[in-house]
């Protein structure tokens, strides 16, 4: 895990960041998470906004600090089992099963959010 403090205005350098990473993560069996202090809310909101076309890492956000992880292949393999799982449970005993995929959940309030 990887701790950083971020100057105002230098979110950019994230975004950039994350790109980089996209490209040595297909190697990677365990997940990557890295941790940003320091983060206004307005630019966890612009972050979002910027990374709509991002789909590989999961973002978390509380009290200014910023989580990124990138899951690796055995999170994902997990990921799969575990929905192959569902889906045949719910097969079997004949429950509607209706998969959302990802989102995100914030809570300007609680200046906090998680993606799912």
């Amino acid at each position: 895990m990887n701790t950083q403090q971020i100057e105002k205005g230098k979110l950019f350098s994230i975004i950039e960041f994350i790109q980089e990473f996209n490209h040595h993560r297909i190697e990677k069996k365990h997940d990557d998470i890295h941790i940003y202090e320091g983060i206004e809310w307005q630019d966890y909101q612009q972050l979002l906004q910027d990374m709509e076309d991002i789909s590989f890492c999961r973002i978390a956000y509380f009290n200014k600090v910023l989580e990124i992880m990138s899951p690796g292949r055995n999170h994902e393999l997990i990921k799969e089992l575990i929905g192959q799982l569902i889906v045949a449970f719910c097969d079997e005993k004949e429950i509607n099963y209706f998969p959302f995929g990802s989102t995100t959940l914030k809570d300007k309030n609680k200046q906090a959010g998680k993606e799912r």
